[in-house]
C-alpha cells in the first residue's frame, strides 16, 4: 500500500520518545500499527493515536524503519507485510525489516471515565511550567522510589534529593495529588502547546490530551512523598548575595560547554570568597571554565555549593540572588517558586 513519507514520518517522529530502549524487552522497542491505530510504549508510558492516515499495516515495526524512511526523499513509499517482513519500496530502493504480527495494543483509559480528575485548562500552563522547573530537583538514585519523581500537591508542586527541595506554588488548586515520572514531565514540556487536558485517572495513572487526539499516559510513582514545608526557614535573619546582571551570560556560555551531558545531569560549582563568586564546569577529561564575578557580601563570607546549570539558568530568569542563613541553608526565591539547599562551606 502507498502512503505519504512525510506525514508517516511526523505521527512515528512524534511518538517516537515514548518507545523503551532496554535490550533486555526488545517488543517495548516498536510501534503497534493497525491501519491508522498506531500505538508506543516504554512499559510505563504509552501514547495512543489514531492517525489521519491508513498505513495499510497490521503489525509491529521497529525504530529502525522509522530511521530509513527520514532519509528517503520520496513523497510516497510502498508499504507491504508478508511472512513478518516489512518490504519498503520506491522507485531506487528496496528495504525489508522484521516485524511482529499481529500487534500488541494495551487498553487506554477512558477520556469520560468517572474516576477522572482534570486539571482546570487556565492552570495548565502554569503546571507544566512548574513541574518542568522542578525536575531539576529528583533524586537519580533509581532506588528511591517517590524522590525520583515531582509531586504534584493540590496547589504545591515539590521536587526532592534529600538534600535540597525545589517548592513552586500554583495559582490555584490543581485538585490532584500524585508524584511524576520525570520521563512524563519532559514530554509535558515537549508538547506543551500542544496539550488540550491533563487528567489524573484513578490513583495510578495520569493522562494528557494533545490536539491531535494523542493519549499520552504514564504509571505515577508510588509511595508516601516526604513532608517538605518544615524545611523552609522562618528567621528573618539572613545574608542576600547579589549575583548582579553578569550572571545570565556567564550561564550560558557554561551550558554550551556541557551541552553533550544529559541537561539533568550537568553541575555548576559555586564558590564566595573575599567578595568574589568563582563559578566552575568540567567535562571529565575534555574541559574546564572557570569565570570570576564580584558580588555583594560581607568580605568573610566564604562558602561553596554545587548546582544544575540548566536550572540555575531558570532561576536567573526569575531572581538574581539568593539568601544565605546562619545555619548553612541557601534560599534561592522568587514570586512562585523557592529552591532550597544547604552547604558545608561557611565562615
Amino acid at each position: 500500500m502507498k502512503i505519504n513519507r512525510s506525514t508517516f514520518v511526523a505521527i512515528l517522529e512524534k511518538m517516537a520518545p515514548m518507545l523503551g530502549s532496554n535490550p533486555l524487552m526488545p517488543e517495548l522497542q516498536y510501534f503497534q500499527i493497525e491501519g491508522n491505530h498506531i500505538q508506543a510504549t516504554n512499559g510505563i508510558i504509552l501514547a495512543d493515536l489514531i492517525c489521519s492516515i491508513d498505513t495499510g499495516l497490521c503489525c509491529s515495526i521497529s525504530k529502525e524503519v522509522l530511521d530509513l524512511l527520514i532519509s528517503l526523499s520520496a513523497e510516497e513509499v510502498d508499504l507491504q507485510v508478508k511472512e513478518n517482513e516489512l518490504k519498503i519500496k520506491t522507485n531506487k530502493i528496496v528495504g525489508k525489516f522484521f516485524v511482529i504480527t499481529p500487534p500488541t495494543f494495551q487498553s487506554t483509559p477512558f477520556a469520560d471515565n468517572e474516576e477522572r480528575v482534570s486539571i482546570d485548562p487556565l492552570l495548565l500552563s502554569d503546571v507544566v511550567e512548574a513541574l518542568g522547573f522542578c525536575r531539576f530537583g529528583v533524586s537519580k538514585d533509581i532506588v528511591a522510589g517517590p524522590y525520583c519523581g515531582v509531586q504534584l500537591n493540590k496547589d504545591t508542586i515539590f521536587s526532592t534529593d534529600r538534600y535540597r527541595v525545589t517548592k513552586w506554588e500554583l495559582k490555584e488548586d490543581s485538585g490532584i495529588t500524585c508524584t511524576i515520572p520525570v520521563k512524563f514531565i519532559d514530554l509535558l514540556k515537549r508538547y506543551q502547546r500542544d496539550i488540550v487536558s491533563l487528567s489524573a485517572v484513578g490513583d495510578n495513572i495520569l493522562m494528557a490530551i494533545l490536539e491531535d487526539g494523542m493519549c499520552i499516559t504514564t504509571c505515577l510513582i508510588p509511595g508516601k512523598y516526604p513532608e517538605l514545608l518544615q524545611y523552609f526557614s522562618s528567621s528573618n535573619t539572613y545574608e542576600q548575595i547579589e549575583f548582579g546582571d553578569k550572571l545570565t551570560s556567564i550561564i550560558e556560555r557554561h551550558s554550551t560547554l556541557l551541552g553533550d551531558i544529559n541537561p539533568l545531569d550537568r553541575i555548576m560549582l559555586i564558590e564566595i570568597e573575599g567578595g568574589v563568586c568563582t563559578l566552575t564546569s568540567k567535562v571529565p577529561e575534555k574541559a574546564n571554565l572557570v569565570e570570576q564575578i564580584d558580588v555583594k557580601v560581607r568580605e568573610d563570607l566564604k562558602l561553596a555549593f554545587s548546582v544544575n546549570p540548566t536550572f540555575l539558568r531558570e532561576i536567573a530568569s526569575k531572581c538574581s540572588s539568593f539568601k544565605f542563613y546562619a545555619d548553612g541553608l541557601i534560599l534561592f526565591e522568587a514570586e512562585k517558586l523557592q529552591y532550597l539547599m544547604r552547604t558545608g562551606g561557611a565562615d
